[in-house]
This record gives C-alpha cells, structure tokens and sequence, in this order.
C-alpha cells in the first residue's frame, strides 16, 4: 500500500507517545542580561576619550550570561584571551570598531513592525560562547559566561543597546541609547532558563500513525530531535 505523507501503517494498538516534553517562554518577556549591580550609563572618567555607551553590569565571575529577549545572532567574536588589557591596547577583535570589547555577541530583536533593536554583550569569558551567526535564541536563554576580555578593568559585562541599519552599517555607527531605557521592567533571572524543547505527541492504531515526523528527525524553531 502507498504510504500517504506524514502517516506510517502499522498493525498497533491504541497508544499515544510523547517524545519530548516542551519548555515555553512566553513571548515579549524581557530580563536583565545577568543578575547584577547596574553602573551609570554614558561618559566616566576612566574611560578616557569619548563616552561610555552602555551599561557594566557586575556579579560573580562564573555568572552565566542570557539574551535579553527573544532574537537572532547577528555577531559573535570568541577567541580573545579572557584578560584584562591596559588602557588605549588594541584589542585582538578589531573588526567593526569592536576592538577593546574583547569578545563578544550581538543579538537583534523584532518586538514588532516598528521597534527592532539591537543588543551587544561585551568582555565575554574565552571559548564560553553557547550561540553561532544566524541562531534564533530565546528571552534568559544562557549565551555565554561573564569575563574581562578586552579592556575591561575586571571581570562584569558591558551591555548595549542600539538601533539603526545594522548590519549594513558599523555597530558602532549606529545610534546608542540608554539601556536602562530597555531593562525597564525586565526581571533579573537566578540562573538562566533552559534551551526550549518541544513536545510531538502521536497516536498509533490499527488505521496508522497519525502526526508522525515525516523524518526519523524532524525540525522546530531551528531544533533537532529524534
């Protein structure tokens, strides 16, 4: 007998199976990047030249760092060495006028036809990164852990938030604004919240298997299961 898509034959009983148990979050949340002691946003005085363009957020050094809301990876630069350089050092992540960031992720979010922003995670630990290029991530979703790569003055994150025509144009050509603006009403997390999964539920019966992946693996939101 020809199979029809997304039916299997089988001579079963009744049963019904769950593969995998879904973790939800729901959509519009928003958290602080990490549970932490916010410092003052724009110019300080041992920044130097020019102002400073974010926030630093301090906490315990193996502090997990999560997205601040549902978005894509748009950047991620992991292979600066997780140390603290002297002020005015050319950092080894030169690309996109980052340098002096160390390493670091950009996530762009769509909250809805006219608001999309960007957010820049900054100083990251070495090798910690958990997230690639073009990834979809989740509001809490751990990305990284805290560290003082590039010219940090000590381990925290340093955190952004930007808007404007990116990535066409440099990061730091498009327009900063105030994070504090963002955070509020963000809720700061105790640990991260896990990767999302997803439930596939099937029933099979003498008729067939109905709802079955049409692949021994099958695709949701851009996660693989079996």
């Amino acid at each position: 007998m020809k199979r029809k898509p997304y039916f299997i034959i089988a001579s079963l009983t009744f049963a019904i199976m769950t593969l995998i148990t879904l973790t939800a979050v729901a959509a519009g949340v928003k958290y602080y990047p990490v549970a932490g002691t916010n410092i003052t946003f724009g110019w300080r005085a041992y920044v130097g030249k020019g102002g400073h363009e974010g926030v630093d957020i301090f906490a315990s050094p193996s502090t997990g760092i999560v997205a601040h809301r549902d978005g894509t990876v748009l950047y991620v630069y992991d292979s600066c060495d997780d140390e603290d350089l002297p002020l005015g050092s050319m950092c080894c992540n030169s690309s996109d006028k980052l340098a002096g960031y160390g390493n670091v992720i950009i996530i762009k979010h769509v909250v809805d036809s006219n608001t999309t922003y960007f957010t820049l995670y900054a100083h990251l630990k070495q090798y910690s990164k958990l997230v690639s290029v073009g990834q979809t991530v989740y509001a809490g979703q751990k990305i990284a852990t805290m560290g003082k790569s590039g010219i940090s003055g000590g381990k925290h994150l340093h955190f952004e938030t930007r808007t404007g025509n990116y990535p066409t144009k440099l990061f730091k050509d498009i327009t900063c604004h105030d994070p504090n603006g963002y955070l509020a009403g963000a809720t700061k997390l105790a640990a991260p919240i896990p990767q999302p999964t997803y439930t596939v539920t099937y029933t099979a019966n003498a008729s067939g298997v109905t709802n079955m992946p049409a692949s021994p693996k099958a695709k949701r939101n851009g996660y693989t299961f079996a």
